[in-house]
């Protein structure tokens, strides 16, 4: 859910307004769907004492994205834009970015059904997900305390959405240009440190020592999304406890859970009959089930994780926030609204 704000000191058209858009792309996990962008020209502004050339001041302000990832890419795409477009060059423009810790944006409920139809007296919060994902371990108390404050009125479900598709996606450029086995050790080492940073975001400790989740074979966080989408087809009523358990592995276990004898540790762990699972997780039913996940998520233009749809009636919200009061603000507007 980024919000760009682009001030001018030149005029700017329609057309040239239209042409802007696309540069969010650059960070990764956004989109120009929920991209809201403010334009304010022909403003006042004064650079080195002057004001006889075209200037501008950008703001982006993107949700979760501590890492600043894609931050240099698109710092040096939207000037070289704003140059092709308006004119004005790159030294002439300043950048502030701004990371925000909640958002929201109201969906249609044909939008945002899931696993078929919201119920009229249940409140459905559906989360979209890596198995991964230190920020969902993070935000692990923030469910729990919505768990225990709406009791029987809430069903929480949970989308997989595929965080890493590629590692490479994800490294510097200099990471890239090394051999595959090197630049993939930096980049997890560096992830590793991502992960520590996401300590204060929920207070619950995380362990990165010897942190190697992914290598020149292990490329993807694809095998964890689809150890889920196995366990929910071989016995749903542990599917989420095994979520739970896979995503302590791997940031509190440190395990190497991309790797298949790792995530059989946890199906063994949680119970789940270990040939059923496999069954499930290589014979396609699994990948039809997790691809479905995908569409879905793509459908709501969701690109940022985690992100929080929640469904009570004919109303639903999409948002995104690591704030327990953020959630039950918006839980009882749709309440409320019902």
């Amino acid at each position: 859910m980024p919000f760009i704000k682009i001030i001018t000191s030149c005029p700017i058209s329609k057309e040239q307004e239209s042409k802007l858009g696309k540069t969010i792309e650059l960070v990764p996990g956004k989109c120009e769907v929920f991209l809201l962008l403010c334009f304010e020209d022909k403003c006042h502004l004064w650079l080195r004492g002057e004001n006889s050339e075209p200037m501008a001041y950008i703001e982006a302000s993107v949700f979760g994205n501590e890492s600043y990832a894609g931050y240099p890419a698109f710092s040096a795409e939207v000037t070289s834009t704003l140059q092709n477009v308006l004119g004005i060059v790159p030294e002439d423009c300043y950048i502030k970015y701004e990371d925000i810790t909640a958002g929201a944006v109201a969906v249609s409920t044909s939008t945002a059904k899931c696993f078929g139809d919201a119920m009229k007296d249940k409140l459905i919060l559906t989360v979209f997900t890596d198995p991964m994902m230190g920020l969902s371990y993070e935000s692990e108390p923030i469910m729990d305390r919505l768990a225990t404050r709406y009791a029987r009125q809430i069903e929480f479900r949970y989308v997989m959405a595929l965080l890493v598709r590629d590692v490479s996606d994800f490294m510097l450029p200099e990471e890239r240009d090394m051999d595959p086995e090197s630049g993939i050790r930096c980049y997890c080492r560096r992830l590793a440190l991502i992960y520590k940073n996401e300590e204060s975001i929920g207070g619950l400790p995380i362990n990165m020592d010897g942190f190697c989740l992914f290598d020149s074979e292990h490329r993807s966080s694809r095998p964890l999304n689809l150890a889920y989408k196995a366990a929910q087809l071989t016995e749903p009523a542990k599917a989420d406890v095994f979520l739970t358990e896979l995503r302590h592995a791997t940031v509190l276990g440190c395990r190497p859970t991309t790797h298949f004898d790792e995530i059989l540790r946890v199906v063994c762990k949680v119970g789940i009959p270990e040939d059923t699972f496999v069954q499930h997780y290589q014979d396609g039913s699994a990948e039809a089930a997790l691809e479905e996940d995908l569409a879905f998520t793509r459908s709501l233009g969701i690109r940022s994780l985690p992100a929080y749809l929640t469904q009570y009636g004919d109303d639903a919200l999409l948002m995104q926030s690591f704030d327990y009061h953020v959630f039950e603000d918006n839980i009882t507007r749709l309440l409320d609204h019902s």
